[in-house]
């Protein structure tokens, strides 16, 4: 019997979403495992989860499940990244025997930067030949994407 204010329990209540969600988080984690057990890569292996996943339990799961998983991995990717990047600000604050080569650095940052133009605006102008003209990548698109390369490999 449910009482007003009490929170009802999956448990044949015929709600299903909390099993959706268990089965595709645990369908994935299993790969994983399954990969780090007979030594090959999980990361690969999540990879070609997700993709499994995104192909064929998409579609057969809940609207509302589809939703509560789109926010929930959102939430627990936003906080990992959050995580990953001051956990890597904290490490260079307190190393406590840095050298900084300025030689290397100024010599570093240009050809990073080179690098980088050399790829973004060929493979634009490649792609914007194949594309309509309102779908083309524009001259400021470009050097956004140029510039947002020095945010770096972390991301």
């Amino acid at each position: 019997r449910s009482y007003p204010g009490r929170a009802r329990s999956a448990i044949g209540s015929g709600d299903a979403r909390a099993y959706e969600m268990g089965v595709l988080l645990f369908g994935a984690y299993a790969s994983y495992l399954f990969a780090e057990l007979v030594d090959l890569s999980g990361i690969t292996a999540l990879f070609f989860a997700g993709i499994f996943h995104s192909h064929y339990a998409h579609a057969n799961v809940s609207r509302v499940t589809r939703e509560s998983m789109h926010v929930s991995l959102g939430t627990a990717a936003h906080c990992c990244e959050t995580f990953v990047f001051a956990y890597l600000g904290l490490q260079i604050a307190t190393w406590k025997q840095h050298q900084v080569d300025l030689g290397f650095l100024l010599s570093a940052l240009p050809i990073c930067m080179l690098a980088r133009a050399v790829n973004i605006y060929p493979l634009s102008l490649m792609i914007n030949t194949r594309r309509h003209t309102h779908k083309r990548i524009t001259g400021n698109m470009q050097h956004m994407l140029w510039l947002a390369g020095l945010r770096g490999a972390v991301a």
